[in-house]
This record gives C-alpha cells, structure tokens and sequence, in this order.
C-alpha cells in the first residue's frame, strides 16, 4: 500500500505540473463540445469507426502486450478474424453514437517499474509508474486518432 500511496502522489504531481494556458483550454474545449454535440439528421461519419480504421489501429499493437485487469492480450486482436474486427467496429461506433463508455474500458492497471536496476529498490525516486489500459479503449483511442 506504501508503494502505491507514493506512485499515486507522484502521479498526482505529475499531472498537476505541467502548466496550461485556462482560455485555450477553455476555446479546445468549446471546439470538442461544437463538434461532438448531436446532429440534426442524427447521423455523423465522424462518430464511427470503419473496419479499416481498426485494422489500421491493430496493425500499430506491439505483440504480447497485457491490458491489465481483463486478461486480454493484444495478441488477440492481431490475430482477429475480419469479421471480428466488423463487430467490433460497430460496437464501438455504438459507443460514441450513444455516448457511452463501459466502466471496464475506463478501468487502468498502474505499474511500479524500476528506473534504473542498480539503485536501490527501496527509494521511491527509482520507480515510475505505467498504465495498462484496457484493449478496447486502446481501439477506440486508437481508432478515433486515425
């Protein structure tokens, strides 16, 4: 619990020190509010995700790579029949259409790594922390991006 209270603050102070300007953030956030809001015909191409966006997406997943807390492998997207990858397009263009996220694809697993092996794995300053997304929010990340 030490090691992960330390991480955490870390983390937190992480986050917290990069410095930001509030009215651009403010006009990015205006621009994602415009552009993500509901449309009148209620249909946007941009609110879907098309097989080739996710074949492109799971062609950039390194091999053997764990999501965490669900026991998926990226392997198991790379070596995906097309039509998986059909259903899960629709799946996740489900998702923005409706504006939903599943609270197993909000979920992160942090990871103590070492830094450096030969200093001290006492000291708290020798370790940083990763973060294993789940699989699915890294398609759909990854899918968006594309």
């Amino acid at each position: 619990a030490d090691i992960a209270q330390c991480l955490g603050r870390k983390y937190e102070s992480l986050y917290t020190s990069v410095s930001y300007d509030p009215e651009k953030m403010e006009e990015l956030k205006g621009e994602i509010d415009a552009s993500s809001g509901r449309h009148a015909d209620g249909a946007c191409l941009s609110h879907m995700l098309t097989v080739h966006d996710l074949t492109l997406a799971v062609k950039g997943l390194k091999e053997g790579k764990h999501d965490g807390h669900m026991g998926f492998y990226s392997d198991h997207l790379r070596l995906a029949p097309p039509r998986f990858l059909r259903c899960l397009a629709l799946t996740l263009s489900s998702l923005l259409v409706h504006s939903v996220v599943p609270d197993e694809m909000r979920l992160s697993t942090v990871s103590p790594i070492p830094k450096k092996k030969r200093k001290s794995a006492n000291d708290s300053d020798n370790y940083r922390a990763t973060s294993l997304s789940s699989i699915g929010a890294k398609m759909l990340d990854r899918g968006l991006i594309r």
